[in-house]
């Protein structure tokens, strides 16, 4: 897929702005979505504007709707976002997008404006459950993603150990592809994967954090007995939370 330049990306957030009369309107979604300048609140931006934080609201609100109206969708962006949300079955995590067309941290920002403002996807904001999530509108509203995600998590907590993930998407019901489950998965602050088994972040297993933890995974992959310093040694080698620990660490915690 294309790399985009922040010149190009620019050039395509400043079309989608054409849409708007009011210079005010433009330096709103420039401020909030932290386009070229850092992500500002409501309320910092009413202090500068000299108006209230719901009229910033307001106007940010009724902004994005009319610059969605009547944007076409088919800048060159867009484009590659509709064609990777194609390939996947309609649901792609920011990440996944981010890594595809190769952004840049920086260039973030306008790719979740393009994306908002593009009349064939939705975006959801990260939050407390999972990380940024794009959907076409096709195949999904925010209340489906949302009722999938816990379906999904709910899934796990059934099977109760942690799995392949082809063998937890037999357990979601609906016409949902297996690679749109797998970006819901990498989005979700619920799940996590080791060395292609997934499962809850709280399960050692998979998300192994403290030295004990550690300790039971290489015990439980080896299936024998190790010396302490051979044990310190795999740790150092695991993929999960890569750590050097000393031999008498290891001794201390057995």
């Amino acid at each position: 897929m294309t790399k985009f330049t922040t010149d190009q990306l620019n050039e395509m957030v400043e079309s989608a702005l054409d849409a708007l009369k009011k210079d005010r309107d433009k330096e709103v979604l420039k401020r909030r979505g932290g386009i070229n300048v850092a992500h500002q609140t409501l309320e910092q931006i009413g202090q500068d504007l000299n108006i209230t934080r719901e009229r910033v609201r307001q106007i940010e609100k009724a902004a994005l709707g009319r610059v969605r109206e009547l944007n076409q969708g088919k800048d060159m962006f867009c484009e590659q976002v509709n064609e990777h949300l194609s390939n996947s079955g309609g649901l792609v995590s920011l990440q996944s997008i981010g890594a595809s067309l190769n952004l840049e941290d920086e260039q973030l920002p306008h790719a979740i404006f393009l994306i908002r403002v593009n009349p064939k996807t939705i975006i959801l904001d990260r939050n407390d459950h999972h990380g940024y999530l794009v959907g076409s509108i096709e195949n999904y509203t925010p209340e489906k993603i949302k009722l999938v995600h816990e379906a999904l998590v709910e899934a796990f907590k059934s099977h109760g150990k942690p799995a392949k993930f082809s063998t937890i998407k037999k357990y979601i019901d609906g016409p949902h592809s297996e690679a749109s489950l797998l970006e819901l998965a990498i989005a979700s602050n619920y799940l996590t994967e080791l060395d292609g088994q997934w499962g809850l972040t709280t399960w050692p297993e998979v998300n192994p954090k403290s030295i004990r933890d550690k300790i039971y995974l290489v015990l439980k992959r080896t299936g024998r007995p190790l010396h302490f310093s051979e044990i310190a040694r795999k740790i150092s080698e695991l993929n999960a939370n890569p750590k050097q620990v000393t031999t008498q660490a290891v001794h201390n915690e057995l």
